[in-house]
């Protein structure tokens, strides 16, 4: 191992999986130096929290260049199909809904060596739930408690878009996006829209506190099952935040999107733009 001035930038030699390790971090050095260079909005201070355009700018590019990155490794695990270096990429990114054609088309071309080892049914698993609920699909019906103890049913809110939120009380980006469903749920609760939340908690205390301190005031249910939960699994769901939106006959017509891209989505349906 040759540490030149940090470890982040340290060399580690020796054998192929090192080199060939060593290659995608060279290839990805630039990008990687592109999102570093993005201050995240995690580690802002209080005058820079105040700033709500500088927050959501920021988290904006943060997502672009990850986004991108992750496309960049894909497309390394594709010339490398026999490293676990590759299997590695396929693992991480096979937990993004964004990425999920691109990633299983990748899995696909691995090496059937790679494809035989325990840690590739990681990437199995991740790419079987997320096709299990694609857009254009009906969203599975389900029915739970909510944070006031009474039983709510998807089937009850047919003939409203509704948003089906996962989150969790211990998720940063959950909570972070919250301030956004907030200003969504304020533009649109009069017009035929509705969020339903659910929590992946299994502490009730996290989950009703964070409900609280968050200041959410649309449906909030979980089953406090965490990833055990049947509409947790049931939804395929790998990776929080995670949301559907679904249209007035129950279809599903978008995924996973969030802030200004959710927010126009949302506006599109409900507007009959």
């Amino acid at each position: 191992m040759k540490i030149p001035n940090t470890l982040s930038n340290a060399v580690l030699s020796g054998t192929d999986l090192n080199r060939t390790l060593q290659l995608k971090n060279e290839r990805l050095f630039r990008i990687n130096n592109d999102l570093s260079a993005i201050k995240d909005p995690y580690y802002f201070n209080v005058e820079e929290l105040k700033d709500s355009l500088l927050v959501k700018r920021n988290q904006r590019m943060i997502d672009s260049v990850y986004f991108k990155i992750i496309e960049q490794e894909l497309d390394f695990a594709k010339e490398f199909p026999d490293s676990y270096v590759s299997l590695d990429i396929v693992n991480k990114a096979s937990k993004m809904t964004k990425l999920i054609a691109k990633t299983e088309l990748v899995f696909n071309g691995l090496s059937e060596r790679l494809k035989a080892i325990p840690d590739a049914n990681i990437a199995k698993s991740n790419i079987q739930r997320k096709n299990k609920i694609q857009i254009g699909n009906q969203a599975p019906l389900f029915e739970m408690k909510n944070i006031q103890g009474n039983t709510i049913q998807l089937s009850s809110y047919k003939g409203q878009f509704v948003l089906i939120d996962f989150w969790a009380s211990w998720c940063r980006p959950c909570r972070e996006e919250h301030p956004n469903l907030i200003e969504i749920n304020r533009l649109y609760s009069k017009n035929n829209f509705a969020i339903l939340s659910i929590s992946i908690d299994h502490k009730e205390d996290d989950w009703k506190k964070a409900v609280k301190d968050d200041n959410l005031t649309w449906a909030q249910l979980s089953d406090l099952k965490a990833v055990d939960g049947e509409v947790y699994n049931q939804y395929g769901i790998t990776t929080l935040p995670s949301n559907f939106l679904i249209d007035q006959n129950g279809k599903i017509v978008a995924k996973d999107l969030k802030g200004e891209e959710l927010k126009r989505k949302i506006y599109e349906l409900v507007e009959g733009i």
